[in-house]
């Protein structure tokens, strides 16, 4: 047991540098999937802004030296000298400005590759946020990894390809150097490798701390920025200002940033320490060689020229060993951030596709069952829902009602199979729902959820998001509006069904939580679906517009198995089979009437409900 986990102990680095070896290809793969073209692009600028420097330490070496023996010898000029040097000049100063156009070029691929890169990234998260189920956004975890991909995803994949780029073209330019300096002696890039190398573990350890902090600091970042949105946006502003919360808040916000910038800064003061001593280290191995290149022109070994060429391809050199080092130690920290985007990409959702789907029964002909469902939400080890059973004929109208907490909202999300249960079973005509591909599945369902959105888009689309499989000029999206009482509400914008909806952007027109209702419904009666559910649909309504819209409700829903969750107990009355909910459990079921009579749970909630009405 013992030699097993010290095996486990020895081989776990080894496991992680090779999973770390992998990120990076994963990396350079997604960056190429993104912008192949550019990517050759930029390989192609690193040939030739490696190949230039040597070509242009040549010219001036010939330059110098041609200038030293016929100018500063004592001997007369030979006849062509001025001409080759003319020449020499006109070649160096060509070779300049094609290094100049190389780094012009380099920066509008860098740039343009970079936003292409961006924007593929930023559709990966969209991808994969539109792929994970429901409960990932019901998750603090979740929030944590979706708030580091976003803040490390769009640019440090880009990031990384630019690393390896860089350690491509200084190592290519190193070796052009290298071979200059090599012909002095043998022993200066070993000297210069050994020099810098101090400097890069230094900047590796500073990344592996910063990489720590990051994550144990998400958590209080994020609570940071709730603080922020809080104190910016709209719907806090009445409260703040009611009861007088802003400068709670502010100080919340800025307690929290000193907090965070504190421990930042004590990240970036190390980091600038360990900078200092790797760079001192550096500087005093390139001046060794430096010296050692002095002596041998006091000795007369190489000539000035040879000294100009030497001391320039030193510096050059000692420039590309640090560039390179430090572009290793930037693609150890980049591949460590990295992780947080992998970490996002790659869950996994639970609600899964059939191996070998079914069709979708059209039409319904036994209706929905819920048969012995019980269900307790990931993560936690509480039943919401126990021992739930149901059955709704085809075009049955049904309601939910009960407590908060009673498990109404979490039935109709099973419904929708936004999750799946974990015991027991939901079938439409008889077949289990997970039978089903999903989208076909949800294609049969009409749903409008409590907490339904405020599009900040045109009131035309608005509607049309409920069935964009129309066109945005269908005549159907105008009978869906009438249906649900918006079209009165679009009648009074300044463009009507053209009108921005919301204050977000220019010339938006906001609404009241009444009308948003009345637009969302209209979402719901545009679709052509046979089972409608609707959770709260009133809720923001008055006693008249309630009245309207349920009475355009029941003539819609004819014909379509409805289930109507509801906390007023006057708008499900008139439906076929009242299911009363109380603690996850089905406590009593029967039309209106029998309830009243029976005098349970169903007919005290009513009773609380009437007497308001009373005088």
């Amino acid at each position: 047991m013992g030699a097993r986990l010290s095996l486990s102990r020895l081989t776990a680095p080894l496991q992680e540098n090779v999973r770390r070896v992998l990120q990076l290809g994963r990396a350079v793969a997604l960056v190429w999937s993104a912008s192949p073209g550019w990517t050759l692009a930029n390989a192609a600028l690193i040939a030739l802004k490696a190949g230039l420097p040597l070509v242009f330490l040549y010219v001036l070496k010939l330059l110098i030296d041609s200038l030293a023996q016929n100018y500063f010898g004592g001997g007369t000029p030979a006849a062509d000298v001025n001409e080759r040097v003319v020449v020499l000049v006109g070649i160096a100063a060509g070779i300049a400005l094609l290094q100049s156009l190389a780094v012009a070029a380099g920066r509008l691929i860098t740039d343009t590759q970079a936003q292409v890169i961006t924007d593929h990234v930023a559709s990966l998260l969209h991808k994969k946020s539109i792929e994970v189920d429901l409960e990932y956004y019901e998750q603090p975890k979740y929030h944590d990894t979706l708030h580091r991909a976003q803040q490390q995803a769009t640019y440090r994949p880009r990031r990384i390809v630019d690393r390896l780029l860089d350690v491509a073209q200084n190592g290519l330019s190193l070796a052009v150097m290298g071979a200059v300096l090599v012909s002095f002696h043998w022993a200066i890039l070993p000297v210069l490798a050994l020099a810098s190398v101090p400097g890069v573990l230094l900047r590796m350890r500073h990344s592996a701390q910063y990489y720590d902090w990051e994550r144990r600091a998400t958590a209080e970042e994020r609570l940071a920025s709730y603080y922020n949105e809080v104190l910016n946006s709209v719907g806090h502003a009445k409260d703040i200002r009611l009861f007088g919360l802003g400068p709670l808040f502010r100080e919340r916000f800025v307690a929290l940033r000193k907090k965070l910038r504190q421990q930042r800064t004590r990240l970036v003061w190390s980091r600038a320490s360990g900078d200092f001593i790797g760079d001192g280290i550096a500087v005093a191995g390139m001046f060794a060689v430096f010296a050692a290149m002095v002596h041998s022109v006091t000795t007369g070994t190489i000539t000035v020229g040879s000294l100009v060429m030497y001391f320039t391809a030193l510096q050059r050199a000692w420039s590309h060993v640090g560039a390179m080092l430090h572009s290793t130690s930037e693609l150890y920290e980049d591949n460590l951030f990295l992780g947080e985007l992998y970490e996002f990409l790659d869950l996994e959702p639970r609600v899964l596709e059939p191996d070998s789907p079914l069709p979708v029964p059209a039409p319904i002909r036994a209706g929905v069952a819920v048969e012995n469902v019980s269900f307790r939400y990931p993560n936690s080890g509480r039943l919401v829902l126990s021992n739930v059973s149901l059955r709704i004929r085809p075009g049955e109208h049904i309601a939910l009602v009960g407590h908060n907490g009673s498990g109404k909202t979490t039935l109709a999300k099973l419904l929708c199979r936004l999750y799946d249960v974990s015991e027991g079973a939901i079938t439409l005509d008889g077949t289990d729902i997970r039978r089903f591909r999903i989208r076909d599945y949800r294609d049969q369902l009409g749903v409008l959820v409590q907490d339904y959105p405020h599009y900040q888009q045109s009131a035309r689309e608005n509607v049309w998001f409920g069935n964009t499989a129309l066109s945005l000029t269908d005549p159907r999206i105008d009978a869906a509006a009438r249906a649900s009482g918006a079209d009165a509400v679009f009648a009074r914008l300044k463009s009507g069904y053209d009108s921005m909806l919301g204050n977000r952007f220019r010339d938006g027109e906001e609404l009241s939580g009444g009308q948003w209702q009345k637009v969302a419904l209209a979402r719901i009666f545009v679709r052509d679906c046979p089972i409608l559910i609707l959770d709260e649909p009133t809720s923001a309504l008055d006693p008249d517009a309630e009245e309207e819209v349920l009475a355009r409700f029941r003539q819609l829903a004819q014909g379509r198995t409805t289930i109507l969750i509801s906390h007023r107990l006057s708008a499900v009355k008139d439906v076929d089979t009242i299911y009363v909910m109380e603690q996850g459990r089905v406590a009593e079921s029967g039309a209106h009437a029998d309830l009243i009579r029976r005098g349970g749970l169903y007919a005290r909630l009513f009773e609380l409900q009437a007497k308001n009405y009373r005088v």
